[in-house]
């Protein structure tokens, strides 16, 4: 009878345990495409700014004060824009939006007159029917406001990232010797000193390859916005900053940054440049990109075939949209690395 006993508690206490693993798995799965992006979000903040904090540490300021800090400076940046620039943004677009939605309600509304050129002036039907900027016009129109309701859905994830990133960031920040330690108390005694090699160089390049990227991306943003500003382009700065973030994706990156300050100038001719000054700018910002900074800055980052960083961007911009898209070769980068370290540790040492 005891021994039944026992057998039953042994069972249900086996079956709670492989329960309780089975559900943290679940949650897991559930949750990785929400945490997905905080989490990345935070390893590079932890990259680009742990050396910040360990230098100051070793100066005999605690490691929470430096991070304290260093959240106080980037809060405040984000509160200058999200308090002042953005509504002034909104008032000098509101404007704007309201002019272009009263042309798309003319019948008579007319984007670009193709008739002038020679080859359309002989078939205008069928141009028209090939190339019809009214309708694109208002395909952009519908899809932006589709856009603009899918960031409003997306307002509670956002608020939801920005409590949960600083928090992570805080702690990886803080507890990063803790979590080191508690890492390699796992590693058997034959692949200690292995371990400890591959942790320091992937550290190293990875540290190294962020910074890099962060540099990079703050000078074309910097240049970019100045040569909009002399060339005359509404909203200068915000273009800009775009322009310097697709920077960070190859290839593709100056392509998609010129978008928008284009589109802009096609839409309101009257209140922009010419399409030619704003293409000059970004021309200009990219042989400073390649002639300056790529050879000073980023002198040994990761290169990658041209193939995996397109087939990086699509997976990455098809399950987490313009945030996949520009996370997608960091992370690509950081995968190479890892793996080409660990390929050459795990030879050297025999085991492969």
């Amino acid at each position: 009878m005891i021994f039944k006993e026992n057998s039953i508690s042994s069972l249900v206490l086996r079956s709670a345990f492989f329960g309780l693993i089975a559900l943290t798995v679940l949650i897991g799965i559930v949750g990785v495409k929400f945490l997905a992006i905080p989490l990345l979000i935070s390893g590079i903040h932890f990259y680009i700014f742990h050396g910040v904090v360990d230098y100051f540490e070793s100066r005999g300021i605690h490691r929470a004060i430096t991070i304290i800090f260093i959240f106080t400076f980037l809060i405040a940046g984000a509160y200058w824009f999200l308090a002042f620039y953005l509504p002034n943004l909104f008032e000098k677009a509101q404007p704007i939006v309201s002019e272009w939605s009263i042309k798309m309600d003319d019948p008579n509304f007319q984007l670009l007159d193709f008739s002038k050129l020679p080859v359309v002036s002989k078939n205008p039907e069928l141009w028209k029917k090939i190339i019809n900027p009214e309708e694109i016009a208002k395909l952009a129109t519908s899809n932006l406001e589709e856009f603009l309701r899918g960031i409003v859905v997306m307002i509670p994830t956002f608020i939801s990232w920005m409590i949960i990133i600083p928090i992570i960031s805080f702690f990886l920040l803080l507890d990063a010797n803790l979590i080191y330690k508690t890492m390699i108390s796992f590693i058997p005694n034959r692949f200690f000193e292995m371990f400890l090699m591959v942790f320091y160089r992937m550290n190293q390049q990875i540290t190294s390859y962020l910074k890099s990227l962060v540099i990079q991306c703050g000078i074309m943003a910097i240049v970019a916005s100045i040569g909009f500003f002399i060339v005359g382009v509404k909203f200068f700065v915000l273009f800009g900053i775009f322009l310097g973030v697709a920077n960070s994706i190859p290839y593709l990156g100056p392509l998609i940054g010129a978008i928008p300050p284009i589109l802009f100038a096609i839409l309101f001719p009257e209140m922009s440049p010419s399409i030619g000054s704003i293409a000059s700018v970004v021309i200009v910002a990219q042989l400073v990109d390649n002639a300056i900074v790529q050879p000073v800055v980023i002198a040994n980052a990761v290169s990658l075939h041209p193939l995996a960083i397109l087939i990086g961007i699509a997976v990455g911009g098809n399950f987490f949209g313009i945030f996949g898209m520009l996370l997608a070769i960091p992370v690509l980068s950081i995968l190479k690395v890892t793996i080409g370290i660990l390929y050459h540790a795990l030879k050297e040492h025999q085991i492969i």
